[in-house]
């Protein structure tokens, strides 16, 4: 448990900076400890929900090693993030450059 609130302290402001990045993408980010929720939207400021673009981005995560479940949610807009809760910090950062690649991709294809 212990380990587990530890790593999710150093998860959460990773994901939080590919939000910040990439606001026109990611719409919100909630959750906690190990288990977040990405809403991803239609355009910066919306809350519509952009389900294609989440299950692309899903998509190019799974291509470059990340296993993330299909989308789910209101209009398929949310990508569930839960790792391992043995995860360590490389992993985690690992995990994030993937997941923020993925996200730069769905921009850069638009």
């Amino acid at each position: 448990v212990d380990h587990a609130r530890a790593v999710g302290e150093y998860f959460k402001p990773r994901l939080m900076a590919v939000m910040e990045k990439y606001p026109q993408v990611i719409g919100h980010l909630e959750g906690r400890g190990l288990m977040y929720g990405i809403y991803v939207v239609k355009a910066k400021g919306s809350k519509e929900p952009d389900g294609k673009r989440a299950a692309r981005i899903i998509r190019n995560c799974v291509q470059k090693g990340l296993l993330l479940p299909e989308p789910l949610g209101r209009g398929g807009g949310m990508i569930k993030i839960a790792p391992p809760l043995v995860i360590t910090q490389e992993a985690i950062d690992e995990s994030v450059a993937v997941f923020e690649e993925a996200v730069a991709e769905s921009v850069a294809n638009q």
